[in-house]
């Protein structure tokens, strides 16, 4: 079964394979919806946006999108909620189609100023046990080992990705102004 699984999934990342000039991929959950003759909710494109984010990350490439449908909102309190989840859920970013959206997708997809400092605390913490012969440790009541620490520093490369494509975006508006 497991064989058929990653089968499974390697079909479905071959069309994103197909050139190496991709680098992201979304499903449009309007239309596949449309397509597959159901309503766009949350929960009737959970398997079809997890396995694009499954594929994504097996082609080695940027799921885009949310785990509801983008055309809902009108509640920003209930649309950075949701865009929350999607990241949680595994989306590293979105389109927007409203203005409204894009402060939210910003800030929900960037990681926080608490998730980083944890993060670095959890990689100067490995190094420690790593020093004194130990490949997990205990913080916060919770056994800490590689997955954490990988998910960490891809946490931190992300955040510096964003911090350095934020000042090259200020530099160059300040440029044309």
């Amino acid at each position: 079964i497991r064989d058929k699984l990653v089968t499974g999934v390697q079909t479905c990342a071959l069309p994103i394979c197909a050139s190496n000039r991709i680098v992201a991929t979304n499903i449009g959950g309007e239309d596949f919806a449309l397509d597959c003759n159901f309503q766009p909710t949350g929960e009737a494109l959970f398997y079809p946006k997890q396995h694009m984010i499954i594929a994504a990350n097996a082609a080695g490439v940027i799921p885009l999108g949310f785990v509801d449908s983008i055309a809902g909102f009108g509640d920003w309190e209930a649309f950075r909620k949701m865009v929350r989840r999607s990241r949680d859920f595994g989306f590293m970013g979105a389109g927007c189609i409203h203005p409204g959206q894009v402060t939210i997708v910003n800030e929900e997809y960037t990681p926080a100023k608490a998730e980083v400092e944890y993060a670095y605390t959890l990689i100067k913490l490995d190094q420690e046990a790593a020093a004194s012969g130990r490949g997990s440790f205990t913080l916060d009541g919770k056994m800490v080992d590689i997955p954490i620490i990988v998910r960490a520093r891809k946490l931190i490369a992300r955040h510096e990705k964003i911090k350095a494509r934020e000042a090259r975006t200020l530099a160059f508006m300040e440029h044309k102004a």
